[in-house]
C-alpha cells in the first residue's frame, strides 16, 4: 500500500504503514523486510498475490477509462482515481520484485516486439479508417 501524498494518507496507509513509510525506511531495511517476506511466503502464495493485485490494477484502469470517457464517471475523485492507479501498479511491481521478476531483460524484448506490433496494429486501422 502507497501513500500518495501527506492529504491522501487515510486513504491508503493504516497507522503502522503510515508510520513505517514516513519514517522513510531505507533501502537496506525494505530489502530486509522483501527476503522475511520471501521467506513466509511461497512463490505459489506470492504468484496468487500477484494475480490478485493485477485484478486490482485492472479494476482501477477501468476506472480511469471512465473518467477519461465521462459519460459514465465513477464516484472516485480524479485524484483518487489516479492515486488508486498508482498504489495498484506499485502493488503489481511489489509482487514482480518478490518473485525476482523485476530485472528479466526478456521483458524489454517483449515490450519492443509489442510496440511493434501495437503501431503497425494503430497504423492498419488508420489506413482502412482512410480509404
Amino acid at each position: 500500500t502507497v501513500c500518495i501524498n501527506q492529504e491522501n494518507t487515510d486513504t491508503f496507509c493504516n497507522g503502522q504503514e503510515r508510520s513505517m513509510i514516513m519514517s522513510k525506511i531505507s533501502t537496506k531495511e525494505l530489502d530486509h523486510q522483501m527476503e522475511e517476506l520471501r521467506g513466509m511466503l511461497t512463490p505459489a502464495d506470492l504468484w496468487g498475490q500477484l494475480a490478485e493485485e493485477a485484478s486490482e490494477l485492472a479494476q482501477a484502469a477501468l476506472k480511469m477509462q471512465r473518467l477519461e470517457l465521462g459519460n459514465n464517471p465513477p464516484r472516485k475523485t480524479p485524484q483518487e482515481c489516479i492515486n488508486n492507479v498508482i498504489e495498484e501498479h506499485s502493488d503489481v511491481d511489489f509482487c514482480f520484485k518478490l518473485l525476482r521478476w523485476d530485472d528479466n531483460k526478456e521483458m524489454e524484448v517483449v515490450q519492443k516486439a509489442k510496440a511493434g506490433r501495437w503501431m503497425s496494429t494503430l497504423k492498419g486501422v488508420k489506413a482502412d479508417h482512410d480509404k
